[in-house]
């Protein structure tokens, strides 16, 4: 079986009553997996075949809603969000071999890390570090190689990789310097009190050669 999201029409609105199907490639038959409202997107089937895994917004039909990782188990059943702790965005994940460990991107305020979680229940666990935005990851077949897109606000994106699943990123590109790099602003994160109690934490950018 393939698993797949489906929308009512190519509108961009209705991406947000998308629901989660399979289709047998053998007869063509089709069946729902989950039909709650909201958008529900980027199926992955587990490696043991158990369980499907995918993006929901969980009935939340505006621009700004929270994607939670959810699960539904392919025989049929209640779909399941397993990411409710994790208060942002979830990018993109990937099923660790066990079947039972999911590996993540998400924001983390300014920056972005990998994450992992348990489907069975939990803490969310951060097992990138450092003042990066991790994106583009992949996973190798085994479960312990890990590559990603590495970046920071002043440097530009590189490749990096771990062979202990997603923790001691290393390096292995570089991006080319062919030409003298300008002056540049400089960039540092700041942070400030809302009224209601919260912090928001921004990014602060000065001109080149900028003196208090």
């Amino acid at each position: 079986e393939i698993a797949y999201s489906v929308q009512p029409t190519p509108k961009v609105h209705d991406g947000f009553h998308s629901k989660i199907r399979a289709i047998k490639v053998a007869d063509e038959t089709t069946r729902d997996l989950a039909t709650w409202d909201g958008a529900n997107t980027d199926p992955r089937w587990s490696p043991d075949g158990k369980t499907v895994a995918f993006l929901s917004t969980r009935g939340q039909v505006d621009w700004i809603a929270n994607r939670y990782l959810t699960v539904v188990p392919a025989a049929g059943g209640e779909p399941k969000i397993v990411s409710k702790a994790f208060d942002e965005e979830v990018n993109d994940f990937r099923w660790l071999p066990d079947s039972r460990t999911i590996l993540f991107s998400g924001d983390a305020k300014t920056q972005a890390h990998l994450f992992s979680l348990s489907v069975e229940g939990g803490a969310v666990q951060q097992i990138s570090a450092g003042e990066f935005i991790y994106s583009s990851f992949d996973v190798a077949r085994e479960g312990r190689a890990v590559a990603a897109v590495r970046a920071a606000l002043a440097t530009p994106p590189t490749v990096v990789l771990s062979t202990d699943t997603g923790k001691n990123f290393r390096e292995v590109s570089k991006v080319p310097q062919p030409f003298e790099v300008a002056e540049m602003s400089s960039m540092s994160v700041i942070l400030w009190p809302r009224t209601d109690g919260f912090t928001i934490e921004g990014i602060l950018v000065k001109p080149a050669r900028y003196e208090e």
